[in-house]
């Protein structure tokens, strides 16, 4: 529809179907596991590890980092990250107070079961968490019950 800047439509093998795309976002948006995010952090990619990794400095932008960072970084094949080297300085591994506090929030987050999902971290259903927590609950009754098998043989005749 015309006017309507949200809104969208496909040519089905059906027919013509119109989506309106407010709310995509909300409905979708899955919370990374702190799991995942940790591994990110520790990253050898440098892109990939600053982008995971929260900095209180607001006077430096994503550009200014990666450019300074990589100008003193040695040329190596993008495929395999580099890793500092075992004994660095202990200045550069201090941990920042906005960084204690996200590692302290992660890990008060943390489930403490593989199986069990915390209600209050996921506020939103998306339909993986609703995957999620349908076949933790399916795995849950499976190991409560007592199951019993029968083999049944048949006779050709």
């Amino acid at each position: 529809p015309r006017g309507n800047e949200t809104a969208f439509g496909i040519h089905h093998y059906a027919g013509k179907v119109v989506y309106d795309a407010r709310g995509f976002l909300e409905k979708n948006r899955d919370n990374l596991s702190a799991n995942l995010i940790e591994c990110m952090e520790k990253s050898g990619i440098e892109l990939i590890s600053y982008l995971f990794t929260i900095n209180d400095d607001t006077s430096s932008t994503p550009d200014t980092v990666l450019s300074s960072s990589m100008m003193t970084r040695p040329k190596t094949n993008s495929f395999y990250p580099t890793r500092p080297p075992k004994s660095y300085d202990t200045d550069q591994t201090k941990e920042n107070l906005s960084q204690k506090a996200a590692k302290s929030l992660r890990q008060e987050s943390r489930p403490l079961k593989a199986n069990t999902v915390q209600k209050e971290r996921f506020s939103q259903h998306t339909v993986a968490v609703h995957f999620k927590n349908s076949l933790a609950e399916l795995l849950d009754k499976m190991k409560d019950a007592e199951p019993s098998f029968v083999r049944v043989l048949t006779m050709k005749t």
